[in-house]
């Protein structure tokens, strides 16, 4: 039967599922049905950051265990852009024909192990676990047993799953969970599956290789007799067991040949140092043993080393999907450590579309960090390849790249450009994924200078790509982006419906800063609704997740926000402290937009605070560093509050030039509600001069605007503008 397939590569046959962890057993197309299996996490654990990055250390530890004929063989990992996926991509053991599976348990089970059998399989499982371990000191598998043994018809042992950690289910999982790991972190979780963990591991102690040493004599004795060593009612009854030393005593009375029962007796040990030392030192008993039983040497344990080509631009490009999928999760430094990998293995094997993609990867990541010259250099870099080797998808994703960096720095100008050639060439191309995130870029530009419909009608386009290509990542983006949109022209039912759209995906899809982002989004729009306490708890939230992932960018909007809601609360120190911890930040990451967006905000609560001179420096700063980037709409904005500020201190003479740029301005990116905040401003100072005639016409413009954005400003305006009209002789 088959299931689906992934990426239009790897036809899927059969699904395999167990703690956190779905393996597809597939046919890679591209491969001639070459049969591999892809291991990935599932969806539902995507959103749980320790789940992920044992996946990770998982995939990590499957590439740097390189190839061993008794290890199955990992080939690769790949990442796929458009979902946002990991997988580890593996050889495919077929099943023995008359078994249910390719796993020792079926051997043991249908009882075809004849002691030749028994002994070759575990000289077998003994030279792989050397192997891993000499590759990668201090490993422990942690999760030794007869279903983690993987056998074919070739009847050759091999080691698999080193990686996904059941921890999660509790201190003592039950069996079945994927429950392996890389120790060196000194956590001491109890890890593992209970008939087979040592007694070390079930008291949560450091381990170390001694303890799947106990694990191997377990499944030696299970072998020999067909029975478990350790049994039990219950997870009490079989926990005793191991600690009383039960598989000892079953050994010495069950097992027929006196030279393996010494052995399988110091395997089992309680105490590890009884045990013994390493598997080379196991290797050399069980090697006589070996010999003394059937009269002959055992096999050597030779295996190839891969030092071809082709394995080492495998392994960089491994390093690249290690690299991506950790700043998917945020964790700039391993990303980054990984790109780094990927690229010294392109230089030294020359291969540039491997270079390019690495530099390009090492590009987002400065992006991300706001290491802004850093990322405009290094798509630069991977462009002049692109071009080089006319990899049009890769140069249109590198042009918008480029333009996200510059939209970022505040250089809409510069950014919609480096969109509109990205978009281009994608059309051109037929290339819908870019097509796709390059609107939506399209979209943010414009919503940047103030043009709301154009940026809807962008989002929108880009949305419908995305649903047809089932894009869920790139989808809870521009819903995200959507939802600002009607944020900011009052559409807050319109808005909080998106955001919820976009946070269901990037919740389902872990991706963890994309969280931060709309729960921010969320706080916005419970504060324009003034439901304060709800608004403080999604941003709570918000920043717990951008601590955990060290997420800066979403830290300091977070604290933006959080000034905003101190400062309705009348906590204008608390907000105070709030928007310099938000500006320290923007300052660190040289994000002039975001520099501006906070001195706006800051200006704002001088004016709550009543502190109006403190207020004028604020947007007078706010004023030169939207200017500086072209922020249209940040501009326009300052300069109307300025205007108030100075209308507010009888300062008219200033008053009016501030208010009529702010108008000015407006004007020309079609803000209409700055427009309108600035007229009526405009309109009481003609009433106070009295000339009500010009008071009339720019008070009239106002309330047209307040009543278009249901401005909650709107009845008063629109009463005081009757009076205004009635002392002129109007009748209403």
């Amino acid at each position: 039967m088959s299931y689906k397939t992934i990426d239009n590569k790897y036809q899927v046959l059969k699904v395999l599922t167990g703690g956190m962890g779905i393996v597809y057993l597939c046919l890679d197309k591209e491969q001639d049905d070459f049969p591999v299996a892809l291991k990935t996490i599932k969806p539902e654990f995507l959103a749980n950051p320790d789940a992920r990055n044992k996946f990770l250390r998982e995939a990590n530890i499957w590439i740097q265990l390189g190839l061993h004929p008794n290890i199955v063989h990992a080939y690769k990992v790949e990442y796929f852009p458009e979902k946002h996926e990991t997988y580890i991509v593996t050889e495919f053991i077929q099943t023995p024909q008359g078994l249910t599976d390719a796993s020792l348990r079926s051997w043991i089970i249908t009882g075809r192990n004849n002691l030749e059998r028994v002994l070759n399989f575990s000289i077998q499982i003994i030279h792989g676990m050397k192997y891993a371990t000499a590759q990668i000191p201090d490993l422990v598998h942690r999760d030794l047993k007869p279903e983690n043994i993987l056998i074919g018809p070739d009847e050759i042992a091999k080691v698999t799953d080193f990686g996904i950690a059941s921890s999660l289910y509790g201190s003592v999982p039950v069996e079945g969970k994927l429950s392996l790991g890389y120790i060196n972190d000194k956590t001491h979780n109890v890890i593992g599956t209970l008939w087979y963990m040592s007694p070390e591991q079930l008291k949560a102690q450091s381990l170390d290789c001694r303890s799947d040493i106990y694990a191997f004599g377990l499944i030696l004795y299970e072998m020999l007799s067909g029975k478990p060593a350790i049994i039990g009612q219950n997870d009490q009854q079989i926990i005793l067991s191991h600690l009383n030393g039960d598989a000892l005593r079953k050994s010495s009375a069950n097992i027929d040949d006196k030279n393996l029962t010494e052995l399988i007796m110091k395997c089992v040990q309680p105490e590890a140092r009884e045990r013994y030392k390493d598997w080379g030192d196991l290797e050399n008993s069980f090697n006589a043993v070996y010999k003394t039983i059937l009269g002959k040497s055992p096999p050597e344990d030779e295996y190839p080393i891969d030092v071809s080509l082709y394995g080492i631009y495998q392994k960089g490009y491994s390093y690249l999907a290690l690299g991506v999928s950790y700043l998917d999760t945020g964790d700039y430094g391993k990303a980054e450590s990984f790109a780094q990998k990927a690229l010294e293995l392109a230089q030294k094997i020359d291969t540039p579309r491997l270079e390019a993609a690495a530099v390009s990867t090492l590009g987002m990541i400065s992006s991300q960090i706001g290491v802004y010259e850093t990322a405009i250099n290094n798509f630069e870099y991977s462009i002049k390849i692109n071009i080089k080797l006319f990899d049009y998808a890769s140069q249109a994703m590198n042009l918008g790249n480029m333009g996200g960096v510059y939209q970022k720095h505040g250089e809409i100008g510069k950014a919609r450009d480096y969109f509109q050639k990205s978009l281009e060439l994608a059309r051109s191309e037929g290339l819908l994924g870019v097509q796709a995130a390059q609107l939506g870029n399209m979209g943010i530009s414009f919503a940047e200078q103030g043009d709301f419909q154009k940026a809807i009608d962008y989002y929108n386009q880009a949305i419908v790509i995305l649903i047809n290509r089932n894009n869920e990542v790139s989808l809870s983006t521009n819903y995200s982006n959507l939802a600002n949109i009607y944020l900011l022209i009052g559409d807050l039912s319109s808005s909080e419906k998106n955001n919820l759209k976009a946070l269901e995906l990037a919740i389902k899809n872990g991706v963890m800063p994309q969280q931060c982002i709309i729960l921010n989004n969320l706080a916005n729009v419970a504060i324009a609704k003034g439901e304060l306490p709800q608004a403080l708890k999604i941003l709570t939230d918000a920043v717990s997740i951008s601590n955990e992932i060290g997420d800066n960018s979403g830290l300091c909007t977070s604290l933006a926000s959080l000034a905003k809601i101190s400062g309705m609360r009348h906590d204008y120190k608390e907000a105070i402290e709030n928007y310099e911890q938000a500006l320290s930040i923007a300052n660190e990451l040289n994000n002039l937009y975001w520099i501006a967006a906070i001195q706006l905000g800051i200006g704002n609560l001088q004016i709550e605070c009543g502190n109006l001179s403190d207020a004028i420096p604020a947007f007078e700063k706010c004023i030169n560093t939207s200017h500086q980037i072209n922020d249209r709409h940040t501009e326009a904005s300052a300069f109307g509050n300025l205007g108030k500020v100075y209308a507010a201190l009888f300062d008219y003479a200033k008053a009016i030039p501030c208010l009529e740029k702010s108008i000015e301005i407006a004007q020309e990116i079609g803000a209409d509600d700055i427009q309108g905040r600035a007229a009526w401003t405009i309109g009481v100072y003609y009433e106070l001069i009295g000339k009500n005639d010009e008071a009339i016409r720019f008070m009239q413009y106002a309330v047209q605007v307040f009543r278009k954005y249901n401005n909650p400003e709107y009845e008063q305006a629109a009463l005081h503008l009757r009076d205004v009209r009635n002392g002129e002789g109007f009748i209403e």
